[in-house]
């Protein structure tokens, strides 16, 4: 098995565990309550990571013009997009 492998099924395996916990109320409230806030906190962590990850690769940088705005774009967009839906999702919950 290689390293790909065990990394996307342990991102399969790491979201149904979630999926699961959620569904079956197996954290107190309070935890789930306090969620979304950590996960803005977990976002913007990883945002900012990926962010030094591309400032440490001059070839990144000075490419970014073959890469295109397209891929930045894209980029920004998922992560944008991703954090929304995630807050909007929980607001649903909320109110159920």
């Amino acid at each position: 098995m290689e390293v790909k492998d065990l990394d996307l099924a342990l991102f399969a395996i790491t979201l149904l565990s979630g999926i699961i916990i959620g569904k079956r109320k197996l954290l107190p409230e309070r935890i789930i309550d306090k969620s979304d806030k950590l996960l803005n906190i977990v976002i913007y962590t990883l945002i900012l990571l990926i962010g030094i990850e591309i400032g440490n690769y001059r070839e990144v940088l000075t490419s970014l013009g073959n890469i295109g705005i397209k891929s930045v774009t894209i980029a920004l967009l998922s992560t944008i997009l991703s954090a929304h839906f995630t807050k909007m999702l929980y607001e649903r919950r909320k109110r159920n």
